[in-house]
């Protein structure tokens, strides 16, 4: 063996060892540098190794895909290797990008195909990343149970992982966040207490080894879902202090902004938001982030005070909408729709708001349940919609009622319980209205 590829070799080996993305990261590029120009089969293995860890740990924490060019490389280099087991993780890291980047549906497609083509190779560890992947994708189209089911898939195969490489950080955050992602599940499905436990494993991995920003989006969502303001904002200001990237602190201000609103904080919340997306939207990386952020922007927009602006509510409504519709982030659909029939009823026409709320209710039925997607918000105004226009809409109000009523029955603090009925807005509204 040469020095340059035995150097290259214990920068891999050291890589594996180390927590912080950064610190990875400047290793495998170290070996990566001591193989320039060297050319022979052990050579391109390792090559394709430095790369492939990189790829992994760069997706073990942020929700934001992999850089292209580093996928686009590894890609090629394992195709002309001949070596199935890159060839199918080349699969899975360009499945996470066009989830992310183009569509959530041809995402879940690409996963999918990733999956098969690691499970014929026999390539354990790659599945265990790739079904972690495909249960989140498969949650965030509207299959909860069905992603669920697949995230219990992946933690049976890290248990089958050799002990020694289970123990790696690589591995241990990849198991973090699929503890994450069972929870953040169970939270949709307002399973609170069952959320809230995954969650606490999942941070103990985190904290452990040195990654802050894990799980601090994710307890956000769940404490702004049930009136938890403090809480809520705890986290999401975490999250943007502890954000490996850009686009994650995006996300985290974007909750933040979130959160203010819902306690009335209506300028402060705008600004928040409308700094997220525009980093989002400079990135253009992960339209689904634009989505969320704008169709918020929407909702803060339309809310009584200085601020309030029915021409620009619509504007970043439709761009929710239409990113919805192009990618099926249902959330940016449903919001989409639910701020424009909030528009409607304001200009008086009721008819139109009828319709549009409706369509975003029949959306919500459809579906058991969806990720980021309040469906008893969407429920309450599909009711307010049908009242307007002369039609009885109390069938609505009864459904949105009796879902708030079986989501706080599942909370075991009465804190929490009496929180989440009377803390949030709509869910005040909803009750007062019933």
């Amino acid at each position: 063996m040469t020095t340059s590829l035995a150097d290259a070799q214990e920068c891999y080996q050291r890589a594996l060892m180390l927590q912080q993305p950064a610190d990875v990261i400047a290793q495998t590029r170290r070996g990566l540098g001591l193989l320039d120009g060297t050319s022979s089969p052990e050579a391109d293995t390792l090559r394709l190794q430095l790369l492939d860890l990189e790829l992994h740990i760069q997706s073990s924490e942020s929700y934001l895909p992999p850089p292209a060019d580093t996928t686009e490389r590894f890609a090629q280099l394992a195709a002309q290797s001949n070596q199935s087991v890159f060839q199918a993780r080349a699969l899975y890291y360009q499945g996470i990008i066009t989830w992310a980047s183009r569509s959530f549906m041809d995402g879940v497609a690409a996963l999918r195909q990733a999956v098969e083509a690691l499970a014929a190779c026999g390539d354990v560890e790659g599945q265990f990343s790739a079904v972690s992947s495909l249960g989140l994708f498969t949650s965030v189209t509207g299959n909860l149970d069905g992603g669920i089911a697949l995230m219990r898939d992946g933690l049976a195969l890290y248990d089958q992982l050799d002990p020694a490489r289970r123990e790696l950080p690589a591995f241990q955050l990849v198991r973090a966040r699929l503890m994450v992602r069972i929870g953040l599940n169970l939270f949709d499905l307002d399973y609170f207490d069952e959320a809230l436990s995954w969650l606490a494993q999942a941070r103990e991995v985190y904290e452990r080894i040195g990654r802050l920003f894990g799980c601090t989006t994710e307890y956000a969502q769940l404490y702004a879902r049930v009136g938890w303001w403090q809480e809520a904002e705890h986290w999401a200001q975490l999250g943007i202090r502890h954000g490996p990237t850009e686009s994650d602190r995006a996300y985290a201000q974007t909750l933040y902004g979130f959160t203010l609103g819902q306690q009335g904080k209506i300028a402060q919340a705008i600004a928040e938001v409308e700094q997220a997306l525009s980093t989002v939207t400079r990135l253009n990386l992960e339209r689904w982030q634009i989505a969320l952020a704008s169709v918020y922007m929407g909702d803060l927009l339309l809310a009584d005070g200085p601020a309030h602006d029915l021409a620009r509510a619509e504007a970043y409504s439709d761009v929710g909408f239409e990113i919805g519709e192009a990618g099926v982030v249902h959330y940016g659909s449903i919001y989409g729709l639910v701020n424009k029939a909030r528009i409607a009823l304001e200009q008086g026409d009721a008819e139109r708001a009828a319709a549009l709320a409706v369509d975003a209710a029949d959306r919500v039925r459809a579906r058991k349940t969806l990720t980021l997607v309040r469906e008893e918000e969407v429920l309450y105004w599909e009711y307010r919609a049908l009242q307007a226009a002369g039609r009885d809409g109390r069938s609505s109000l009864a459904d949105a009622h009796e879902r708030l009523q079986v989501a706080a029955s599942r909370m075991s603090d009465p804190a929490m319980r009496d929180s989440f009925l009377s803390a949030v807005p709509v869910h005040r509204a909803i009750m007062e209205a019933f």
